[in-house]
């Protein structure tokens, strides 16, 4: 088997742990909805040493630390390592879900859940773009870009129009529905697995500047 899941050799060897890609790390980040100043406090680093782990110009230290310290907060990160290259598919982040779905009473306390089961602020930071950029190509709007983000003061044609450029982006949505409390678990986003070379182009020049 040539791909593994990101984290299989930490789980059942504990030999080595994978560093996630810059992107996972500002995805956490956002999912967490911090700033990178408040990240950089709560994980004991600098706000440059958190900027530079999201550009992927940190240290490998700096970069699990700030990792290790959004996996203790309940978050999760997604991806399948080639074990020939070290090159990481269908990078992201995500919420951690309960054990068992739909989850019992105490055991949804202990899980982060939402309102909403689309983050697009964290697509947005997942592709390294502005609300403007985003404004610009999605043909919206940048105040609804805004609302959008935040979860309010936006009609259904925008949303469905902002995750279809999205989607159009490569970018996955993850999230899972729990009707009788009218939440999602697991909220979170990734890029969709490349197939091959010609859909990474596709995707490439579907959200090129």
């Amino acid at each position: 088997m040539r791909f593994l899941d990101i984290f299989f050799l930490g789980r059942f060897f504990n030999l080595m742990k994978v560093i996630v890609p810059a992107e996972c790390l500002r995805v956490a980040r956002e999912l967490m909805r911090l700033s990178q100043s408040e990240a950089g406090q709560k994980a004991d680093l600098a706000q440059k040493s958190v900027q530079r782990a999201e550009k992927g110009e940190a240290s490998p230290q700096v970069s699990l630390k700030l990792q290790s310290f959004y996996e203790e907060k309940g978050i999760v990160f997604v991806g399948s390592v080639d074990i020939a290259t070290g090159s990481v598919s269908g990078p992201g982040a995500q919420w951690k879900l309960p054990p068992t779905f739909p989850p019992i009473d105490k055991e949804a306390e202990k899980f982060h859940s939402e309102k909403m089961g689309v983050n697009f602020a964290a697509a947005r930071v997942l592709l390294n773009k502005s609300q403007k950029y985003i404004s610009s190509e999605a043909k919206l709007p940048e105040k609804t870009v805004i609302a959008l983000e935040r979860g309010a003061g936006f009609n259904d044609a925008d949303f469905d129009q902002l995750r279809g450029y999205y989607t159009k982006c490569g970018v996955e949505f993850l999230a899972l529905g729990d009707v009788r409390r009218s939440v999602y678990f697991g909220v979170g986003v990734r890029r969709r697995e490349v197939v091959s070379e010609l859909d990474s182009r596709s995707e490439e020049a579907n959200c090129s500047p």
